[in-house]
Order: C-alpha cells, then structure tokens, then sequence
C-alpha cells in the first residue's frame, strides 16, 4: 500500500478518534473557513470541499473509508473500515513515537 498523504492521516486520526466525522467537521481540519453564511458563494469552501471530496474517494478506494450519504437532507459522514481502523491505529503509534 502507498504512503498515507498528511490530510489522509488527519482525517483517518479524526474519525478514529470520533467514530465518525461529518464533512462538515472534516472541513474543520483547513481552519479559518469562510462564515457558514457566505460558504456557498466562496471560492476557498470550494477548493477545500473539491481538496476533501478527493481525499476521501482516495481513501474510499484503497478501502479504508465508508462513506455514509443522507438520503434526507445534505450530509455525509465518514466512518472507518476495519483495515483503516488498523492504519489509523498505526499512524497513531508512529505519531508518539
């Protein structure tokens, strides 16, 4: 398996730690984001969510990620597989190390 790419440790870290993330918190991890008021209409928000949305088809892939859609609303959470459970758990112990 290929290097985890820093973002793809973060957000595996995040969820591991939470059980589960939403995009909305996922979002968090860039910091200063625009005001939810004026999101839609900025071109950061959609670098970011563009940046996070191939993040975690990436991790979707090599099957370390569920990707959880609403089917009543917008939203999506993330939580993990078994196999990136274990790859998070190990980026955990190398991080204290």
């Amino acid at each position: 398996m290929r290097g985890i790419s820093e973002l793809q440790g973060k957000i595996l870290l995040l969820v591991l730690q939470n059980g589960f993330a939403t995009t909305e918190t996922l979002l968090s991890l860039w910091g200063d984001l625009p005001e939810v008021g004026t999101r839609k209409n900025s071109g950061k928000y959609n670098v970011f969510h563009a940046s996070l949305s191939r993040t975690l088809d990436r991790l979707w892939r090599r099957g370390l990620v569920k990707i959880w859609k609403s089917i009543t609303g917008p939203g999506t959470a993330v939580t993990l597989t078994e196999i990136g459970a274990q790859v998070a758990r190990n980026l955990m112990q190398e991080k204290n190390t």
